[in-house]
Parts: C-alpha cells; structure tokens; sequence
C-alpha cells in the first residue's frame, strides 16, 4: 500500500514540472528573426528621409505660418522682404493753375485740354473753396480790396508770419470772380477724373469737403459718417491702383478716424510694412493686436494675406 502511495505522488510531482515547464515555454518571449529586424531598421531609415519629410505634396507636412499671437513683438510680415517683380515707381503729380482762373469758362476747357490740365485746373479751383461764403449777388466770388486790407492789418497785429499772408493774397488774386457754381460742382468734375484711373484726383476726393454739409448746421451725423465712409471708398480706389500713399491713409483712418476698425487697421499697416520696410510698424501692430481675440488675430492675417496678393498682381506700385 505505501508503495503505490509513493509512485503516486511521484506521479503528481512530475506532473505538476511538466505544467510548469509548458507555462515558461508559452510565456517566455521569442527573439525576433533577423529578416524581421532589417525589415525594422530599414522602416525607420524611410520614416526619417529628409526626402520625404518636405515632400510638398503632403500638406499635412507644409509648415503653418505662426499666428499674431505668437509674434507679437515682430509681426510675420515685416519679416518679408519685399517682391521684386512688383516695382514701386513715382508716379507724376499735377499742380495747380497759378494764373487766375476768374475767365475759365469749366466746360470749355474741359472739352480742350488734357486730363492733367483739366485736373490742375479743378486743383486751382479746390483752393477757391473757403472763399465761396463771400460770393456776390451775381454767384461770384468777390473779395473787395478793403476786406482784404483789413484782414492783412489783422495779420500784422496778430503776429501771422509774412508768408501765411502772401499766400492768402495769392488765393484771393487766383479765385476773385470765380463762378460760385463751379466750386460746387468741384465733386463731380474731380470725379469724372478720378473715373478715369487718375490716382491724384482719388486722393483729392478722399479730402475734399462736402459743399452741402459745409454750408449746413443741421446736417445729421449720419450725413456726415456717410460722406466720410465715401472718402474712404476712394482711399480704397487709389490703393487698388497701387498707390502706397493711400494704403498709409487707409491704415491711419483705420486706426483713428470716425470709424475705428483694428483689424483692418493692423492688417494695413502690415502689408505697408511689406512693401516699405524701413518703416517700423511692428510697435503699433502688437498695441493693435494685443487685446485682440484669437479670431480677430486671424482675420488680421488673412487680410494681410489677401491684400498683397491683390497688390503683387498690379502692374506697378507708386510712392504717391
């Protein structure tokens, strides 16, 4: 009896080393075959190709522009240098007549003379507009010798330097006897200009003075913001036929004119920094851009973006 109770757990202990040594055998880990591990070496030598890695295709891998929140204190466009295939030239200024220009019949002499004569002549006469309160009964301007006498002892009491008189004298000696209906048509002949491409006479409508409104007390205000927002329109006119001057005035108007718009005023002063850079803006920009939200910040961008893509397509930039 003893003697099959000791084969018996002899039986069970060879047993339970059997399991034991099945279990390590399942368990234990196998070494890769050297197939499998050149396989994983050269996987990781394609992952890391510079080849692959600015592959332009992938646009997952084009490198995202940093937003204006991450340059604050360099802003990402004065960092661009500016495009060479877009050339900034002076563009040709006209002065005003210095003649009188009492006996200018408008339409005649719109009918015979070049644009540019036209348009000096419609600069002569924007320099008759302060004068049109003292218009005669017949419609013209006539200021009398003892007025104008008695405004230059004036001057000399008060101190007005010498040539702030001389030039007064020269205005009243170029506007008496001017058609009081001609400066308030000044609008629409300077219109008819700027209708056609003229860039100085843009600019001059982005200034002059509504007649109505100036001789009015009652106007609204609602008149008034609507006739600046007009003024802005030829501003923005100007710009689109490549003048860098009405880009600075757009970007000035923008940040503190009637109408304050930061993100347009930070996404103006960017592209003047693009084109002109040795004008420092990034100061004014980050002031611009550091209460901004996330999405005003990249609807900074994407204006800017969009602007000089506008302005790189234009045949010619102008200093003017």
């Amino acid at each position: 009896m003893r003697h099959w109770l000791l084969l018996f757990q002899i039986f069970l202990f060879a047993l339970g080393l059997a399991v034991i040594t099945g279990l390590f055998y399942l368990l234990w880990p196998v070494p890769s075959a050297p197939i499998a591990q050149q396989q994983t070496i050269d996987a990781l030598h394609t992952d890391t190709s510079p080849s692959i890695a600015i592959e332009p295709n992938q646009p997952e891998e084009i490198p995202k522009q940093p937003s204006i929140a991450a340059q604050t204190e360099q802003p990402q466009i004065a960092q661009q240098s500016a495009p060479t295939r877009v050339k900034i030239k002076h563009y040709p200024t006209t002065s005003a007549l210095e003649s009188n220009i009492a006996n200018i019949d408008l339409d005649q002499f719109k009918q015979e003379v070049s644009l540019d004569m036209y348009l000096s002549y419609l600069l002569a006469l924007e320099k008759c507009m302060p004068f049109h309160r003292y218009a005669n009964i017949d419609g013209t301007i006539n200021i009398s010798p003892q007025r104008l006498k008695n405004t230059l002892n004036q001057h000399a009491s008060q101190g007005v330097p010498d040539h702030i008189s001389q030039s007064l004298v020269e205005k009243i000696n170029r506007c008496n006897g001017v058609k009081l209906s001609y400066i308030k048509r000044l609008y629409q002949e300077v219109t008819y200009v700027a209708n056609q491409g003229n860039i100085q006479a843009m600019m001059m409508l982005s200034h002059l003075p509504d007649m109505a409104l100036a001789g009015s007390n009652n106007a609204e205000k609602a008149q008034r913001i609507d006739y600046y927002h007009k003024q802005m329109m030829w501003l923005e006119q100007a710009r689109q036929h490549g003048s860098l001057n009405a880009l600075f005035n757009l970007a000035v108007r923008y940040h503190h004119g009637v109408s304050p718009d930061p993100v347009s005023a930070a996404a103006y002063y960017q592209v003047l920094q693009h084109y002109l850079p040795d004008y420092q803006y990034e100061d004014t920009v980050a002031d611009l851009t550091d209460s901004m939200k996330t999405w005003q910040k990249a609807e900074v961008e994407q204006m800017t973006d969009l602007l000089i893509a506008e302005m790189d397509r234009l045949p010619n930039l102008y200093d003017w």
